[in-house]
Parts: C-alpha cells; sequence; structure tokens
C-alpha cells in the first residue's frame, strides 16, 4: 500500500478518536483515551508494520501526530495533522504522484508511436515511388525499343523525315498493345 494512504488512514484514524474524545469531554462524560496504539492502527489498516512505520515516520517530522507514552503508549492527532487530514493533504500528494508517473508514460510513448507511424508512412510511400520508377522504366524500354526499331527499319520513300518525339510515344504505346493482346493469347 502507499505511504501517502497510509498516512491519511492513519490521520483519519486518529482525528475520529480526538473528536469523539472532544465531544465527550465537553459532556463532562469519560473521556476514555485520547491514543490509538500502534497495533490497533496495523489492524485497522491492514498493512505491515514495516509501511506503518514508513508513514508514521514522517507524520512525527512534520509534528502532524505525536507519540504517547506516560500511563499508556499510543498516537494522537496535533493541529498540523488535523489540518492535513481535512485538506487531504497526502490524498492530493498520492494523486499528484499518479499523475507524473502517468505523465512521463505517455511522455515515452508518444514519441515511439510517432516515430512509428512515421516509418510506416516512408516505407509505403517508397513503394509508391517504386512502382511509378518501374512504371517509368517500362515506358523508356518500349521507346528504346521503338527507336531501335526505326533505326533498323529500311527507309520508305514517302518518309523523309525521321520521328518527332510525339510520334515516338504513339508508335511505344501501339507496341505496347500490340504485346499486351500477343501475351494475352
Amino acid at each position: 500500500m502507499n505511504d501517502n494512504i497510509i498516512r491519511h488512514k492513519v490521520l483519519n484514524i486518529l482525528a475520529e478518536k480526538s473528536n469523539k474524545n472532544t465531544v465527550l469531554s465537553f459532556k463532562g462524560e469519560n473521556t476514555g483515551e485520547y491514543t490509538v496504539p500502534f497495533e490497533t492502527l496495523i489492524a485497522k489498516i491492514k498493512c505491515s508494520e514495516t509501511e506503518m512505520v514508513r508513514a508514521i515516520s514522517l507524520l512525527l517530522t512534520n509534528k502532524e501526530v505525536y507519540f504517547y507514552n506516560v500511563e499508556f503508549k499510543g498516537f494522537f492527532i496535533e493541529d498540523n495533522g488535523l489540518n492535513a487530514y481535512s485538506t487531504n493533504k497526502y490524498l492530493a500528494i498520492y494523486r499528484n504522484n499518479i499523475f507524473q508517473i502517468a505523465k512521463d508514460v505517455v511522455q515515452i510513448f508518444i514519441p515511439v508511436i510517432s516515430m512509428a507511424i512515421a516509418l510506416v508512412a516512408v516505407s509505403n510511400n517508397g513503394a509508391k515511388n517504386i512502382d511509378k520508377l518501374e512504371t517509368e522504366l517500362q515506358k523508356t524500354q518500349l521507346q528504346l525499343t521503338v527507336i531501335q526499331t526505326e533505326l533498323h527499319k529500311p527507309l520508305n520513300r514517302k518518309e523523309t523525315y525521321p520521328l518527332l518525339p510525339h510520334e515516338l510515344h504513339r508508335v511505344a504505346d501501339r507496341q505496347a498493345t500490340k504485346q499486351k493482346t500477343n501475351a494475352n493469347e
């Protein structure tokens, strides 16, 4: 169990004991003990002895509780402790710690996730570029074969001028469609 939660529970138990006995003392009845023994605190909170010692040590240092050892042994709450209990000081510290841990985890995972998304985007973009380059290469190869066939073709007496670049594209497209129809047959 978290030490701050244990501290809050200790202050809760001691505050209830203090308030109950304060009301009884105003009525003139037997006030009983203002203190709560160490073992009772452990039993009510259900924590280990070492956790309780760690939690109470800060309460004693901050003078929020006091250890009474005259007629009987036990802890009672001071004014600082009542203030800390009423303002939920240790619960606020606990919640702040949880918030900081969550914030740290998010600050670690956001860049990792961003990097993974960027890698996926780059790899997909690279694949598209490769496909574009392959189609351009095929077009260029077809144009090259058209040029080679035109160079090796005997000159026709009607054609006195060589093919212009825009005419090469048309011839290359015609040959590509011929190759596709031949491949489909």
